[in-house]
């Protein structure tokens, strides 16, 4: 009697474990199809260090990871002055520093 309610005890205990790691696998795949997809869409600006997607929305943005990727779709491109492709991606740098990072 005491070993089997060891045992359903440790599977009880195991299973929360054993989710959060098919999940975090999951997560980890997706996270690494998103950056195989902004390669093909998008073109990386050297200069910048950043990707740019061909998308008339003004967006800038960052996909987490162990080498982040900052985003800046070529709507912002258009909107921002002449000072301004250089600090967005600094701004961007800053909150994956801090651990900020939204997507």
């Amino acid at each position: 009697m005491y070993h089997s309610a060891a045992v359903m005890m440790t599977v009880l205990l195991a299973q929360p474990a054993v989710a959060f790691r098919v999940e975090l696998l999951g997560a980890l795949r997706r996270r690494s199809r998103h950056a195989d997809t902004l390669g093909l869409v998008g073109r990386n600006d050297l200069g910048l260090g950043v990707t740019v997607p061909a998308h008339g929305e003004p967006a800038v943005c960052c996909l987490p990871g162990r080498a982040p990727r900052i985003l800046v779709t070529t709507g912002a491109m258009n909107l921002l002055t002449a000072e301004q492709p250089a600090a967005t991606p600094e701004r961007e740098r800053t909150r994956i520093g801090r651990g900020v990072i939204t997507w």
